[in-house]
C-alpha cells in the first residue's frame, strides 16, 4: 500500500503495528534501550542530554496524554524510517532531524520469551561505500561469503527443524527463529546454546540472552526467507512469523546469493572497483558443494592431469549459470573455460600426480586454507601444531610472516621487526616442522634459512592497497579491544624452542640475574646518582637509596652483559617490591642522568623479547670499557669471531 508523507504507519497499519510491539517490544526490558544508526557504528544507549537527568537513560514508553511518545517514534524509525522522515518533515514544515543513514532499534532481554533467535553472524566485509556515483548517496556495504559459512547454515538447518529463517541485513548474517511457549530467558538460552555446543558450533549467539541487546526483527535491511522468494516489508514479514513455514535448504543458499549478486553489481557499478578473484573463486566452491548435495568435507582430486584442466575449468563456468542471469550466481566465478586456465576455486582441491601420504591427505596446508574469513585462527593453528604434512612450509611461512610483520609485531621498527619475524620463523622450522622438512632433515640448514629471509623480504614488500588496509583494519580492531579473545602467534612458536636450534642466533639472549649485583660504581657515576638522590628529595630504606640499588644493580648487570641486554619485567619488580610504578622512575631518572639510554620502549617485541637496555658512551667510559674500541678489535684476532667479555681475556692472556 503506497503512503504520503502525511501517513503514520502506526495509524495506517494500526493493527499490525500494535501486534508488532506485542511481540518484540512490549515484554522486553525498555529502559534502557539502544539504537545505531549506520553500518559502521555500535549500538548505542539513548541517555537524556539536558535537564535534571542528563546522562540517565530515556523509557521506551509513551505517555497516556500522548504529549510524550518516544516508542511510537523509535518502533516507526526501526520499521520505516524513511518513511518517517518523510512525515516528520510534512508536519513539522522543515526536514527532519536524520539521526544517521540507517536506523535500528535494540533491546535488552526481559523476564521470559516465546521465541528464541540463533545469530550467525557474517562479519566478512569487502568495503563500506556510498551508493550513488562520484561518492555520493547513502553508505551500502559490499560482503563475501565462504563455504564454512554455509556449513555452518547446513548445521542449524540439520538440527534446529521448524524454524523461521531471515537475513538480519545486508551483512547477511541470519537470524534462525524458533517460536514456543513462554520460557524464561535464561532456559531458552542455555538450552539452545548447549545444542549448538553439541553440534560444535562454539560462540554461535542465541538471543535473548543477558547482557547484550538484540536488534529488532522486520527493520531495514531485514527479510525473511521463503519457498517463494524474500519477504522485504515489514508487515509481509509479521504475517509469515504468525503463520510461519521453514524453507529447504537450497532456498537459503539461493537467497543469500542472490543478496551476494545485487551486492556485487552494485559496488562494480558505483564503486568502480573489482571484486578479488579469490572471493568469486569461493562462491564457484559454494555452488559445486551444492551440486555434490552439501557434503561435509572437500573432494580431494588425486591423479589430476593438465589435459583435464580445459574440460573442469568449463565445469565450473557451467556451475557458475555460464554467461546467462538466471542463476543467482551469475557473474560471480572467475574461472574461464578457454586454453589451459585453471578456475579460482580449484585451490581448494589437492592436485598431484601420485597418491598423497595419509598424512598429508588427512591434513592438508593449501593457500585457500588461509582464505575462508577465518585467517587469524588458521596462523594460530599452524603456529601451535606445526606443518601437517610435506611440502607446505612455503605456504606456512608466508601466512606466519604476513601475521607477525603486519599484525603482531607491526608496533617495532622496521628494520628489526624484519629481524624478529626471520627468527621466529628459523624456531619455527626447527621446533614445528614434524619432520617434515627434508633439508633440515638432511642437515641443509642454510637452504632452508636462505628461503625464509626470501619470505620475510617479500612479505616486507606488499603494496597492493587492499591487504594493507585488511591489516590496517586488524590492528585497529585489536587495538581498540573489538576482539573477545586476541591471537598472539610469537609465544606460541617460541614454546617448542626448548632445545637447540639447527640455526645460527640471531637475537641477544635474555639477561636474568637472580642474585643482583650492588656493588660501588665508579666515583664519577656515584656523584650523579647523588645529585638525583638530592634533587629529588629521597629517603633511605633499610640504610641505603632504593634508587641508588636500583641504579647499580641495572648497570652492573648491563656492563657485564657488554653495556646490553634484554631485561623482563619479571627482573625489575624484583629490585622494586613489585612496584610498578617505582621502576618506572628509576629508569626515566637513570635516562635522563645520561646513565642508559631511554629508548628502551622501542625495542619491546610483544610476545618474542623483552625491551632492551643500553649503558650510554659516557658509562661505558666510566666503568672503564671503551666499547666501541673494543669492537673494533675484534679484527685483530686473526680467524676468530669473539665476544668482546672473550677480548679482553684475550688481552689479559697477551693474544690479542
Amino acid at each position: 500500500m503506497p503512503l504520503s508523507a502525511a501517513d503514520r504507519i502506526s495509524v495506517v497499519f494500526e493493527e499490525q503495528f500494535r501486534r508488532y510491539c506485542d511481540l518484540f517490544i512490549t515484554y522486553y526490558k525498555r529502559t534502557p534501550h539502544h539504537t545505531r544508526c549506520g553500518y559502521d557504528r555500535p549500538f548505542y544507549q539513548k541517555n537524556y542530554r539536558k535537564g535534571g537527568r542528563i546522562g540517565q537513560p530515556i523509557p521506551l514508553v509513551d505517555s497516556p496524554d500522548g504529549s510524550w511518545t518516544v516508542l511510537t517514534d523509535t518502533v516507526e524509525k526501526h520499521l520505516d524510517y524513511h518513511q518517517w522522515l518523510d512525515y516528520t518533515t510534512y508536519t513539522g514544515g522543515k526536514p527532519a532531524f536524520r539521526e544517521g543513514d540507517h536506523f535500528w532499534l535494540g533491546l535488552h532481554a526481559g523476564k521470559s520469551t516465546s521465541y528464541t533467535t540463533i545469530d550467525l553472524d557474517n562479519h566478512r566485509q569487502i568495503a563500506l561505500y556510498r551508493g550513488g556515483f562520484n561518492n555520493t548517496g547513502r553508505p551500502r556495504v559490499c560482503q563475501y561469503i565462504t563455504l564454512d559459512y554455509f556449513r555452518q547454515i547446513k548445521k542449524v538447518h540439520d538440527h534446529f527443524p521448524g524454524r523461521i529463517w531471515c537475513v538480519s541485513s545486508d551483512s547477511l548474517g541470519l537470524d534462525v527463529i524458533e517460536r514456543h511457549g513462554l520460557r524464561t530467558v535464561e532456559a531458552s538460552h542455555d538450552r539452545t546454546t548447549r545444542r549448538l555446543e553439541a553440534i560444535g558450533l562454539h560462540g554461535v549467539e542465541a538471543h535473548p540472552m543477558r547482557g547484550r541487546c538484540k536488534r529488532r526483527p522486520f527493520g531495514e535491511h531485514y527479510r525473511t526467507i521463503t519457498a517463494a522468494g524474500l519477504l522485504e516489508t515489514w508487515q509481509d514479514q509479521l504475517d509469515h512469523f504468525d503463520n510461519p513455514t521453514t524453507p529447504d535448504l537450497i532456498a537459503v543458499v539461493e537467497s543469500i546469493l542472490t543478496l551476494l549478486s545485487d551486492q556485487w553489481r552494485a559496488y562494480e557499478s558505483f564503486a568502480r572497483a573489482k571484486i578479488p578473484d579469490i572471493h568469486r573463486g569461493e562462491v564457484a566452491r559454494i555452488r559445486r558443494w551444492v551440486d555434490d548435495g552439501f557434503p561435509d568435507e572437500d573432494r580431494v582430486i588425486v591423479g589430476l592431469q593438465s589435459s583435464s584442466l580445459a574440460s573442469l575449468a568449463a565445469d565450473a563456468v557451467a556451475a557458475t549459470g555460464g554467461n546467462g542471469h538466471d542463476s543467482p550466481l551469475s557473474g560471480l566465478s572467475g574461472a574461464s573455460a578457454g586454453g589451459n586456465t585453471i578456475p579460482s576455486y580449484l585451490s581448494s582441491y589437492k592436485m598431484t600426480n601420485k597418491e598423497p601420504r595419509p598424512r598429508a591427505t588427512a591434513a592438508s596446508l593449501l593457500l585457500h586454507d588461509f582464505r575462508m574469513g577465518d585467517w587469524p585462527l588458521k596462523v594460530e593453528e599452524v603456529a601451535r601444531d606445526g606443518l601437517p604434512g610435506p611440502d607446505c612450509l612455503q605456504t606456512a611461512a608466508h601466512e606466519l610472516a604476513k601475521w607477525l610483520y603486519w599484525v603482531e609485531l607491526y608496533d617495532t621498527p622496521r628494520g628489526e621487526r624484519a629481524e624478529a619475524v626471520l627468527d621466529l620463523l628459523k624456531t619455527f622450522a626447527a621446533t614445528k616442522g614434524n619432520g617434515y622438512i627434508s633439508r633440515l632433515e638432511e642437515g641443509k640448514a642454510d637452504l632452508v634459512e636462505g628461503n625464509l629471509k626470501r619470505i620475510v623480504e617479500s612479505v616486507a614488500r606488499i603494496d597492493n592497497p587492499e591487504a594493507l588496509a585488511w591489516f590496517l583494519k586488524t590492528r585497529q580492531r585489536r587495538d581498540s579491544g573489538k576482539y573477545s579473545r586476541l591471537i598472539y602467534v610469537a609465544p606460541l612458536i617460541c614454546s617448542g624452542a626448548s632445545r637447540s636450534l639447527p640455526f645460527r642466533p640471531m637475537t641477544r639472549s635474555k639477561a636474568t640475574c637472580k642474585e643482583p649485583r650492588s656493588d660501588r660504581l665508579p666515583d664519577q657515576i656515584e656523584s650523579t646518582l647523588d645529585a638525583v638522590v638530592k634533587r629529588f628529595g629521597m629517603r633511605k630504606r633499610g640504610g641505603d637509596y632504593p634508587f641508588v640499588t636500583f641504579a647499580r644493580r641495572l648497570v652492573n648487570l648491563l656492563f657485564d652483559n657488554e653495556g646490553r641486554a634484554d631485561i623482563d619485567l619479571e627482573t625489575f619488580l624484583g629490585w622494586t617490591n613489585n612496584s610498578r610504578s617505582q621502576n618506572d622512575r628509576f629508569k626515566k631518572l637513570l635516562a635522563q642522568a645520561n646513565i642508559i639510554h631511554g629508548d628502551w620502549e622501542r625495542t619491546i617485541k610483544r610476545g618474542v623479547k623483552s625491551a632492551t637496555y643500553k649503558l650510554t658512551a659516557q658509562t661505558m667510559k666510566a666503568m672503564g670499557l671503551d666499547y666501541a674500541a673494543e669492537e673494533a678489535g675484534w679484527k685483530n684476532v686473526v680467524g676468530l669471531t669473539v665476544s668482546p667479555a672473550e677480548y679482553r681475556k684475550l688481552k689479559e692472556m697477551g693474544l690479542d
